[in-house]
């Protein structure tokens, strides 16, 4: 995979390759080009160039975080995901998006339980 096409950043990334792609356990550093302040590292399991299974990601200046399953790069499965303004989602992601929500803590102290 070429981190650089997909995401436009520069990336760092250690851990197991193969077939020139990140695949087993690893961890990528992403710095945004334009904004050289937005960081991401995303330590997990990849295969094939994207993280499958269970892995985290944290944004070092949003602090925004996720962590829990992964399918083809995206939130899929059991996770629990911290937006930049401090909400959290506790529940069931499909592809990217949360479907299924069991726990849900506003920053202004209010939680909702499913």
């Amino acid at each position: 995979m070429d981190f650089q096409k997909k995401w436009g950043a520069q990336v760092n990334y250690t851990g197991c390759i193969k077939d020139s792609l990140a695949n087993g356990n690893g961890t990528a550093f992403v710095q945004d080009n334009v904004n050289a302040n937005h960081i991401w590292i995303f330590n997990g399991f990849w295969q094939a160039g994207e993280l499958n299974g269970y892995a985290e990601s944290k944004n070092f200046e949003t602090r925004a975080w996720y962590e829990g399953n992964w399918k083809a790069g995206l939130y899929h499965g059991q996770g629990v995901l911290r937006n930049p303004n401090g909400d959290m989602f506790t529940g069931q992601f499909e592809m990217g998006t949360l479907t299924i929500a069991d726990r849900i803590e506003f920053v202004n102290g209010t939680t909702i339980l499913n």
